[in-house]
């Protein structure tokens, strides 16, 4: 049985994680910050090790990460992708701070076999070509900028330092327990109340994937070789056809309006992975496909409304 340990725990895509984890028979200790809202693992909550740590703290991060001796740590700590996290001291601090005293903690416990670090698209900035590793990263936010920190600082010590360190590059994640303020939530409970959704520009395009897949990838990286890959679908679609499949599901006929919600900081007409590494080193490539994910997220979110209305 492996003992693995998870920054982020309480968030998205971290407790999508922790779920596959205890599945798969893991002792999974999840960290969470003082005030963590732990909704999306509160019946899960007497099969998982909760920890309350401030992962820029280090003395707080060395104290418990030697005590646990983890094999495996995914780090999934996350500030500033999401709308309403615009504070770039708190995106400085969370990632970059929260990154660096996390791997100097762990290079302190020689059991751990592999540490997989959530990285993100927006590292790349904008592209006219598929997003490879090789490209020169441009970000244009400061959630981009403070990632690519820390893709670089864990290349440099996997390299340098031989430190067991992967960087996962997600794309544009969707599907159970997302937060409430993004596209699909936002839209599907809308239409289930019978309103119209607040939306942006129905052209801009986004590479999305499918949550259990980037799960899938996160658990299989730890048994590959180290480095940095795309996690993505290599399709992308635009905000118009995610609405479109989203509406047909749920047999909505309400009328749209676009333009009302600014969107992001940045919008662009071309955004997608190319996964070819990951394909080929990893032996992973996305399993769900857009409509499928579609049909998989209004099913979850039919069965787990009052998620949304008590969180």
């Amino acid at each position: 049985m492996a003992r693995s340990l998870v920054t982020g725990a309480s968030g998205f895509i971290g407790a999508n994680l922790v779920r596959a984890l205890v599945d798969k028979g893991d002792e999974v200790h999840a960290f969470v910050r003082a005030e963590s809202n732990l909704w999306r693992l509160k019946d899960i909550e007497e099969k998982i090790i909760l920890h309350r740590v401030d992962v820029t703290s280090f003395s707080e991060t060395e104290r418990v990460v030697t005590k646990v001796t983890p094999d495996r740590v995914y780090h999934l700590v996350h500030y500033g992708g999401n709308r309403g996290q615009g504070d770039g001291a708190e995106v400085r601090r969370t990632i970059i701070e929260g990154t660096a005293c996390l791997y100097a903690a762990c290079q302190k416990v020689p059991t751990i076999k592999s540490i997989v670090n959530a990285g993100s698209s927006s590292e790349y900035g904008a592209k006219k070509d598929a997003m490879r590793e090789d490209m020169l990263p441009e970000p244009n936010i400061e959630y981009g900028i403070a990632k690519l920190w820390a893709t670089l600082y864990g290349e440099y010590l996997r390299r340098e330092k031989g430190m067991p360190i992967t960087t996962l590059r997600i794309f544009s994640a969707y599907g159970p327990y997302e937060a409430g303020a993004r596209l699909f939530p936002g839209v599907t409970m809308s239409l289930m109340e019978g309103k119209s959704p607040k939306l942006s520009d129905p052209n801009s395009v986004r590479d999305f994937i499918y949550v259990d897949d980037i799960v899938r990838a996160f658990i299989t990286a730890t048994e590959k070789p180290h480095g940095v890959y795309n996690i993505g679908t290599g399709v992308q679609s635009s905000l118009r056809e995610v609405v479109k499949l989203l509406c047909s599901e749920l047999g909505s006929t309400i009328e749209l309006t676009w333009g009302v919600d600014p969107g992001r900081e940045f919008e662009v007409n071309f955004w997608r992975a190319d996964i070819s590494r990951a394909n080929k080193i990893l032996d992973w490539k996305p399993s769900v496909s857009l409509t499928d994910g579609v049909k998989k997220t209004v099913a979850w979110f039919k069965e787990h409304k009052n998620l949304y209305e008590k969180s």
